[in-house]
C-alpha cells in the first residue's frame, strides 16, 4: 500500500511541464466569401497571384500558405444565413448562445427590425 501511494505521489509531482501558450495575436482577419467553396482556393490557384514575389505578397495563394485554410469545415446549425454563419466562424459559439440568429430580427425594446451588422 505504501509503495502504491509513493508511486502515485511521484507521478503527480513529476508531471511534464506544458509548453507556454503562444502570444495572443493583436489582430485577427477572417475572409469569408458567401457562396465561395473552400476547394475553389486550390481549384483556381493558377489564376491567382503567386504567394510571394520578392517583398510583395499575393492574395489567395499567400493566404492559403501563410494563414489557416479550413477545407473541410461544417456548420452545426440551420439556417446558414450570413450573419449567424460569420458569427460562428469568428467566435466558435452557436446562434442560440451568441444571439445572432438571422440576418435581421425584431428588437422588442425599440419596436424596429435590426440588421445583423447594425451598430
Amino acid at each position: 500500500m505504501t509503495l502504491a501511494l509513493a508511486v502515485l505521489a511521484s507521478s503527480l509531482i513529476a508531471q511534464p511541464q506544458q509548453a507556454p501558450l503562444p502570444p495572443r495575436p493583436r489582430l485577427v482577419v477572417v475572409f469569408s466569401i458567401d457562396q465561395f467553396r473552400a476547394d475553389n482556393v486550390a481549384r483556381f490557384a493558377d489564376h491567382y497571384l503567386p504567394a510571394k514575389r520578392g517583398s510583395t505578397v499575393g492574395g489567395f495563394n499567400w493566404l492559403a500558405t501563410a494563414g489557416a485554410n479550413y477545407i473541410d469545415s461544417h456548420y452545426d446549425h440551420i439556417p446558414t444565413f450570413t450573419g449567424p454563419g460569420h458569427s460562428v466562424i469568428m467566435t466558435g459559439s452557436t446562434p442560440a448562445l451568441d444571439g445572432i440568429v438571422g440576418n435581421e430580427w425584431f428588437d422588442r425594446s425599440t419596436g424596429k427590425e435590426v440588421y445583423c451588422v447594425d451598430d
